[in-house]
């Protein structure tokens, strides 16, 4: 397994970045060919920290705990809330574990490869004419209150955790 970095060119460009968005982007651009086509083991510590809060935020806010699951980025919950604990959001950390706790419980296997029949049972048993989504509905709304309360909360902690493990 070869381990994703960051190159002096991107390293310069988060620091240049014109708005804290542009720069946790830059990071996730950066895991893009490893994570949708070569191995997405590839991308651990920080990195994949940044990549995890990113797309939690992003899924949640397009469509909640059901497009979390379902887009690619899926392949990922099991390690959001770890994420979410190491850039200081244990708020939505806590949100991050009950939505995984509708259908699973830890230990989570430590690898996205390891994760990746779970997510599969997931995504089935959302499929299925038994299941009610509106499980997730309590969940969706306190995440809502917190992320409307302060909307750039999270991008300015992931931002200065960013900032904090750049040249690690």
């Amino acid at each position: 397994m070869s381990v994703l970095t960051l190159n002096e060119a991107q390293k310069q460009a988060i620091r240049q970045a014109r708005s804290t968005e542009v720069a946790c982007h830059i990071v996730c651009e950066a895991t893009d060919n490893a994570f949708y086509f070569g191995n997405a083991d590839d991308i651990t510590g920080w990195i994949r920290d940044v990549l995890c809060v990113e797309t939690f935020f992003g899924a949640m806010c397009d469509g909640g705990i059901t497009t979390w699951f379902d887009w690619d980025h899926g392949r990922l919950a099991h390690l959001v809330p770890s994420a979410l604990h190491a850039v200081c959001l244990p708020e939505f950390e806590e949100l991050a574990h009950k939505a995984l706790a509708v259908h699973t419980a830890p230990p989570f296997p430590p690898t996205i490869q390891g994760w990746s029949s779970m997510i599969e049972k997931v995504r089935d048993t959302q499929l299925k004419d038994d299941f009610n989504d509106e499980v997730y509905d309590p969940i969706e709304k306190e995440f809502f209150t917190l992320y409307h309360a302060s909307p750039t909360h999270f991008r300015t902690k992931l931002h200065e955790y960013v900032l904090a493990h750049l040249d690690d």
